[in-house]
């Protein structure tokens, strides 16, 4: 009885505790991202757009890009890549571990097909990177499973069998 008296007020505060909700991603190295990837691509932000989803339930982003190369595979030079969440009608919504794009930006993207066939981000931000300049005038990949490599070395990974060997979506 003691016991139950020690834990009861424990016991209250979890009966009205709001359920916690969470991304749960699995980590993924370049070569797996390539591998769950239709493409992945080399290109600048030229478009944001936020929406609502047709049923309303759901904030979504269309980013357009404009393709500078083709890393692996082949896509169209103007992709639309839809990312959960965004701003509508003074809504926000924010999906923890969704990749976040900014206009402008020159980005690499690992890009797949949602289940209703739409292009979105392989690994949410695992599969978004920018782009940035050393002091050499070398490409470095900043964020995401490729984060800190020179872009030629990243271009050799994505070529490799490992890296092309197609995965189950």
């Amino acid at each position: 009885m003691q016991i139950l008296r020690s834990i009861a007020p424990l016991l209250m505060v979890l009966a009205v505790a709001a359920p916690a909700s969470a991304t749960v991603l699995i980590e993924q190295d370049v070569e797996a991202l390539s591998r769950a990837s239709e493409t992945v691509v080399h290109a600048r932000v030229i478009d944001i757009a936020s929406r609502w989803n047709q049923t309303r339930t759901m904030i979504e982003t269309d980013v357009t890009l404009d393709v500078i190369q083709d890393l692996r595979g082949s896509s169209r030079r103007h992709p639309v890549i839809v990312v959960p969440g965004g701003w509508v009608d003074g809504y926000r919504q924010v999906i923890d571990g969704a990749p976040q794009f900014d206009l402008n930006d020159e980005v690499v993207v690992f890009v797949r097909r949602d289940a209703a066939g739409r292009l979105c981000v392989t690994g949410f931000a695992q599969g978004l990177s920018r782009i940035t300049r050393d002091e050499g005038n070398n490409i470095i990949v900043k964020g995401g499973a490729a984060d800190g490599l020179r872009m030629d070395v990243l271009e050799r990974r994505l070529a490799t069998p490992d890296a092309r060997r197609q995965g189950r979506r």
